[in-house]
């Protein structure tokens, strides 16, 4: 039922109109909560039985509904969730191969300007924060660390800062990630052109 055929169905029609109207809104499909079906096609679109809806609505004078179109409802699910569960849920894609997960790693450190060297323990922290920002399962970081030295610019060394911890020499692991070529002859390009 389009909007014309709806503003065609008032209240002067009586109650007849009313019933059929109230039959066309229950012959609206449902979802398995029975809810009325929103179009997929475009989230930000109204259904065409919200016309109907809108005018039973008037007639029998309840309240409009506020969801209007799939974005809105999914929204107020999500909504919902957050409220029973605690927390929103989020879907992580699978964790690629580590040889994968260790190219893109490294494309996002440069990515994102982040290239310097770094301890294991602030490796971990920027692995985590990459996976978080491109919503992804982690890889195992061991797998994925002996893959990171494959890449050229990617650089495992041990830090020796001449100290001891009790009777043991503490020789911590670094990592450094430098920028890739291309951007090292990009910007020497730029320098050039500005001293020129």
């Amino acid at each position: 039922m389009d909007q014309s055929s709806a503003l065609a169905l008032c209240p002067a029609v009586g109650v007849s109109g009313i019933e059929k109207l109230r039959s066309y809104l229950r012959s609206i499909p449902r979802d398995h909560m029975g809810n009325r079906v929103y179009p997929d096609d475009d989230p930000d679109r109204e259904p065409d039985w919200m016309w109907a809806s809108d005018l039973y609505c008037s007639i029998v004078g309840e309240e409009r509904d506020r969801i209007r179109t799939r974005r809105q409802f999914d929204a107020a699910v999500d909504a919902c969730r957050v409220r029973i569960e605690g927390k929103p849920e989020i879907k992580l894609a699978a964790s690629p191969a580590p040889p994968e997960a260790a190219r893109q790693f490294v494309k996002w450190i440069r990515d994102t300007g982040r290239c310097d060297t770094y301890s294991n323990e602030g490796l971990s922290a920027l692995y985590a924060e990459h996976c978080a920002a491109l919503r992804i399962a982690p890889a195992s970081e061991a797998h994925m660390r002996k893959h990171m030295t494959d890449f050229a610019g990617a650089f495992k060394s041990m830090q020796d800062e001449k100290g001891r911890r009790g009777a043991k020499r503490h020789r911590p692991t670094k990592w450094t990630i430098t920028p890739s070529l291309a951007t090292v002859m990009q910007q020497r390009q730029q320098r050039l052109k500005l001293a020129a």
